[in-house]
C-alpha cells in the first residue's frame, strides 16, 4: 500500500462542510449528498455517467460515509504508528539490554578468572602476582 498524506486528508476534511452528512435518493432522480451547513444546506449531485442509467447511489454513500470516517481513519492510522514507534522503541531498548547482559557476563567471567588466580596465589603464600599472568587470566575469563 502506497504510503498515505495524512496531512493532507485531515485538510481536505477540515476545509469541507462539516458532518454529517447525508444522502437522499428516491430511486428516479441522481442521488444527492445533503451537508447541513449552518441552515442553507449544500447538496452534492452523484450520476454515474459511464453506466448511462446510475444514478449513482453508491457513490453518494460513500461520499457521505466517508465525511466522518476520513478524519476518524487519519487519528486511528495516527495512533497505530505512535504505537508501532513504541514498539520499535521496545525493541531496541530490549536488544541494548540484551546486548548489556552479555558483556556484564564478560565481565563476571573476567573477574572470575582475576579471583581465581589471586585465591590460588594466596593459597600457596605468593604475595604478589605479575602483569603477564592477570592479563592471561583476563583473556581466558573473556573467552568463557
Amino acid at each position: 500500500m502506497a504510503d498515505l498524506d495524512l496531512d493532507a486528508l485531515d485538510a481536505l476534511a477540515a476545509a469541507a462542510t462539516p458532518g454529517p452528512w447525508e444522502v437522499e435518493f428516491d430511486g428516479t432522480e441522481p442521488a444527492a449528498v445533503y451537508a447541513d451547513d449552518g441552515g442553507i444546506g449544500t447538496a452534492y449531485i452523484c450520476r454515474d455517467l459511464a453506466q448511462g442509467v446510475s444514478y449513482g447511489e453508491a457513490d453518494a454513500a460513500f461520499i457521505a460515509a466517508a465525511r466522518e470516517a476520513v478524519p476518524a481513519l487519519t487519528a486511528r492510522v495516527r495512533e497505530l504508528e505512535a504505537g508501532d514507534t513504541f514498539l520499535r522503541l521496545a525493541q531496541v531498548a530490549a536488544a541494548e539490554r540484551d546486548e548489556a547482559r552479555a558483556e556484564n557476563a564478560r565481565l563476571r567471567a573476567q573477574v572470575d578468572a582475576v579471583t581465581a588466580l589471586c585465591d590460588e596465589y594466596v593459597r600457596s603464600g605468593i604475595r604478589w602476582l605479575a602483569e603477564s599472568e592477570v592479563r592471561a587470566a583476563l583473556a581466558t575469563g573473556a573467552e568463557s
